[in-house]
C-alpha cells in the first residue's frame, strides 16, 4: 500500500492527519460563514410552517418555547455548530466516496480538460455579453 501511509510513521503520520482534519474544520467554518448564513438560523418561515403544521395531539404551548429559542440570538452557537458539522460530514463523505486520481490522471485532466474549458469560457463570456449588449456602462 504505497503512499503517505508508508512514507510517514508515528508522530509525523498523526500530525499529517491532525493537519488534514484541522483544514476540514477550517474550510467547513469558512463555507458556513460565507455561504450558509453563519450563525443565523434558517428563515423564520420554516419554523412558522412547522409550528402551524403540528398534529392536533401536540399542544402548541408545549413547543412554542423551543421554537422561540431556536429563533433567538442565544441559539447562534447551536446553528453555527450544526452547519459546520453538516459541512464536515459533506467533506468527509465526498472524500471517502469519490475515487482518487493518480498524478498522471490529474495532469491529463488539468491540461486536456480544465485548461481548454477555462480558455473557452474566457472567450465565450465576453462574446455573449458583447452580442447581447450586456456590458455594463462605462464611466
Amino acid at each position: 500500500m504505497p503512499g503517505y501511509n508508508v512514507e510517514y510513521s508515528s508522530i509525523s503520520f498523526a500530525l499529517f492527519f491532525i493537519g488534514e482534519y484541522a483544514n476540514i474544520i477550517f474550510m467547513s467554518t469558512l463555507t458556513t460563514i460565507f455561504f450558509l448564513g453563519g450563525w443565523l438560523p434558517p428563515t423564520k418561515y420554516i419554523f412558522h410552517a412547522l409550528y402551524y403544521s403540528l398534529p392536533v395531539y401536540i399542544p402548541k404551548a408545549a413547543v412554542a418555547p423551543i421554537f422561540d429559542f431556536l429563533l433567538s440570538p442565544q441559539s447562534a452557537g447551536l446553528w453555527m455548530s450544526l452547519k459546520v458539522q453538516f459541512m464536515m460530514l459533506f467533506f468527509i463523505w465526498v472524500r471517502a466516496g469519490l475515487p482518487r486520481y493518480r498524478y498522471d490522471q490529474l495532469m491529463r485532466l488539468g491540461w486536456k480538460v480544465i485548461l481548454p474549458l477555462s480558455l473557452g469560457f474566457t472567450v465565450l463570456t465576453p462574446a455573449i455579453l458583447y452580442v447581447t449588449d450586456g456590458l455594463p456602462p462605462s464611466f
